[in-house]
């Protein structure tokens, strides 16, 4: 840059001393002729040659740059002339000039110039200033690339050498240059802050990747130790299915009493066993998140009801008192997870049984609170209160942890494995909630968590419940009938009363078996009766034989009967006498649903519950008539364990059933084409075809257009729900080890119409 400007100023310096010298030229030669005209005019006049030519030469000493110089007369005649030693032809600036005087002309005077005797101090000159001007340029672009170089490449330099350490990983903590200028110094500090913070940023994304591949690796060690224990729970489960299965066989067959206490033992230990695969199994799924809460409508007070049925027995042989307290609608109903709630509440109350002597266990619900906007929801606090052992605070700081217990002597006293408030910790705060405790030591202590239910927006008398723990299905309304209630306790009749007024019903009570039959035999206009087992003069069974004899009419010796007992075991006697359900007290809303929904004369959908129609109400047994109609009922089994097939065909055998045996689906298919089964009673894991192919087939009409509609039980070690075993196409799933009244509640669902094959 600097040298084009070197350049430009030159060419410029040179063009304008040209045009000065062109005019000192011209002025000059102006001035020679001048000057030689004054002085040869009279020569010139007389033409006297000799004059002008020493006028001539000696103009020409003076070294004025002229080459050559001609002097004509008028009629061009040479008067004088002079030419330099050295002339050559070339660069000349010619001049010609006439001369006159008063008015006539005389002659001219001839001038060449030499051009370069010219212009060469003009050159000299010029070239000087030129010098000048570059030397100056050039000091000047010294100056300006140290100052550049000191203020602004060298600090550039040093902040280039940060940008690479920042990207290179290498020390960005390098001082400023002390020449940098406000402006870098600002920049250095902005860089240095954002290679602080890419340093940071890495930091953390390494932390980050770190994190995430030990949780991958985690995931992937939680997820290959369920999948491990899956498959070694349906192991486990299957052989422990045989040996609880072939225990009550045992139990139920005419053995000594040290027999039966061994049976007893062995139940106990396979029960117990039983409780601790499903502890791990649950504790494994939730650790791998492999749990799915449900969201269906439920009765929140119908899970504390069926916890309390659960373990009543249980503190009534340890001679505790067990209550359910709430202080919310029995008919509020929510949107949740019954089974997981009661999971919950059965884990803590279970303990809380466990682990009191004496006193008292409580299970209570609050109702804290009820929004109401957009949708209502509310705030239910969950307690369980005993007055058993407690903890010291060294052991509440850890009760929540797996496998832990208050102290060794207590595993040793009472058993456990310290699973089950792990898991219901955690079952809690995937619910949203948060468990917590207080406890002291020979006092008792206090579990309780409180947990949000959006409120379900249909009416309860649209759902009916299922004992798998408040959980509601459609039914078909069954309000406005008039109903009998035999119960001789004021307060069981308050609450009866305030269940079937709520549910819209007509209520009509009697204090015993007498009146209940008098009220019978004079009104007769009345469309179910619930009949309490314990009463004075007449008691339940009793006026429940007399009224199915037909001795207070025809009409109510069909009518729908419910009996209503604290005590269990009168259950099967119950049913034997006529009963067609049997609600075990405390009476709970859903009970008295689920009965009234069965017995309406509408069509209302199926449950999973036993069938507690009139007309299928006795289960056959080694005692039952052979008028009975599952006798003779044709049942196919199909499990690939011997002692499980075995064990299910004996149990069948004592209902009255006769079998047919299947080691897997492709037998099961070739038997079923050969002879007409009412069920299908099927294993889910098998070797060849398993239990979900065999079903699809069946439905396809694989077996044959008539077993499509054939009633399939599907049997598995594996956890499973209903949803799943009916997106299988199963009308039932039974878990294993097998639960004999599930069983019998399948075969008693079974169409009463047989299968007939085609001929």
């Amino acid at each position: 840059m600097g040298i084009l400007l070197c350049i430009g100023i030159s060419i410029f310096v040179y063009q304008r001393d040209l045009r000065k010298i062109s005019k000192r030229v011209e002025v000059l030669s102006q001035n020679q002729t001048d000057l030689i005209k004054h002085l040869s005019i009279e020569s010139i006049l007389a033409e006297d040659r000799p004059a002008l030519q020493t006028t001539v030469e000696g103009l020409a000493s003076l070294n004025l740059g002229i080459d050559k110089v001609v002097i004509t007369n008028f009629n061009d005649e040479v008067l004088a002339s002079w030419t330099a030693e050295n002339f050559q032809r070339g660069d000349h600036y010619k001049t010609q000039t006439p001369i006159n005087y008063l008015g006539q002309h005389f002659g001219e005077i001839y001038l060449e110039w030499n051009r370069k005797a010219l212009v060469a101090p003009m050159k000299a000159r010029t070239a000087e200033i030129v010098r000048v001007i570059v030397t100056s340029i050039f000091g000047i672009g010294i100056c300006l690339v140290l100052f550049v170089e000191i203020f602004f490449v060298r600090p550039l330099a040093l902040l280039e050498k940060k940008v690479e350490n920042v990207f290179g990983k290498s020390d960005i903590e390098i001082p400023p240059h002390q020449f940098c200028s406000r402006e870098l110094t600002h920049l250095d500090e902005s860089l240095v802050a954002a290679g602080r913070a890419i340093r940071e940023r890495e930091r953390r994304e390494a932390q980050l990747r770190e994190e995430k591949a030990r949780t991958k690796a985690a995931e992937a060690a939680a997820a290959a130790r369920a999948e491990f224990l899956s498959l070694m729970s349906h192991e486990i489960r299957t052989p422990l299915g045989a040996i609880l299965g072939f225990a009550d066989l045992l139990d139920s067959s005419e053995i000594s009493g040290d027999e039966r206490e061994f049976v007893g033992h062995i139940r106990e230990s396979g029960s117990f066993l039983l409780q601790i695969l499903n502890d791990i199994l649950d504790l494994s799924k939730i650790e791998a998140d492999g749990i799915q809460l449900e969201k269906v409508p439920f009765l929140p007070a119908s899970v504390l009801q069926n916890v309390a049925l659960m373990l009543q027995d249980q503190a009534k042989s340890k001679d505790i008192s067990f209550e359910v307290l709430t202080d919310f609608e029995e008919d509020l109903l929510v949107e949740g997870d019954p089974l997981r709630l009661k999971q919950v509440i059965l884990n803590l109350a279970g303990n809380g049984v466990k682990f009191t002597d004496h006193g008292n266990v409580v299970v209570s619900g609050e109702l804290l609170s009820r929004k109401q906007g957009r949708s209502d929801e509310v705030a239910i606090k969950f307690s369980v209160k005993d007055s058993g052992i407690g903890m010291s605070p060294e052991c509440v700081e850890q009760i929540f942890e797996p496998f832990s217990q208050a102290d060794a002597s207590i595993t040793r006293k009472y058993g456990g494995t310290g699973l089950g408030v792990s898991i219901s910790h955690r079952l809690v705060s995937l619910m949203g909630g948060h468990l917590e405790v207080e406890s002291e030591e020979e006092v008792g202590s206090d579990f309780h968590f409180v947990l949000q239910f959006p409120v379900s927006e249909r009416s309860v008398l649209e759902v009916n419940t299922t004992e798998s723990g408040g959980e509601v299905q459609l039914i078909h309304e069954s309000q406005g009938r008039r109903i009998l209630v035999a119960e001789d306790d004021p307060s069981n009749q308050s609450m009866v009363k305030k269940v079937l007024t709520r549910m819209g019903h007509e209520v009509v009570f009697a204090d015993n078996g007498r009146d209940c039959m008098e009220l019978l035999k004079s009104n007769r206009a009345f469309d179910v009766l619930f009949l309490d087992l314990r009463m004075p003069e007449i008691d339940g069974l009793e006026a429940l034989r007399r009224i199915r004899d037909g001795e207070c009419g025809v009409e109510a010796s069909t009518m729908p009967i419910s009996m209503m007992s604290a005590d269990v075991l009168s259950q099967d006697e119950a049913r034997e006498s006529g009963a067609d359900d049997f609600i075990v007290k405390p009476i709970g809303f859903d009970k008295v649903q689920q009965f009234l929904g069965c017995s309406s004369q509408s069509n209302s959908p199926r449950v999973l519950l036993p069938d507690t129609s009139a007309d299928n109400r006795h289960w056959p047994n080694n005692n039952s008539s052979n008028g009975s109609k599952e006798q003779g009922k044709w049942v196919m089994i199909v499990d690939d364990n011997p002692a499980v097939r075995q064990m299910i065909e004996k149990f069948l055998a004592r209902w009255g059933y006769r079998t047919g045996i299947a080691v897997d689906g492709e037998d099961c298919l070739q038997q079923l084409a050969n002879h007409p089964y009412d069920a299908v009673i099927s294993d889910l894991r098998m070797p060849g075809m398993d239990g979900v192919t065999l079903i699809n087939k069946i439905r396809e009409g694989d077996a044959g257009d008539d077993y499509r509609e054939v009633s399939v039980a599907l049997m598995t070690a594996e956890q499973m729900t209903d949803k799943e075993a009916q997106d299988a196409q199963a009308d039932v799933y039974i878990p294993k080890p097998i639960p004999m009244d599930r069983l019998k509640d399948f075969l008693q669902s079974m169409p009463s119409d047989p299968v007939s094959l085609a001929s």
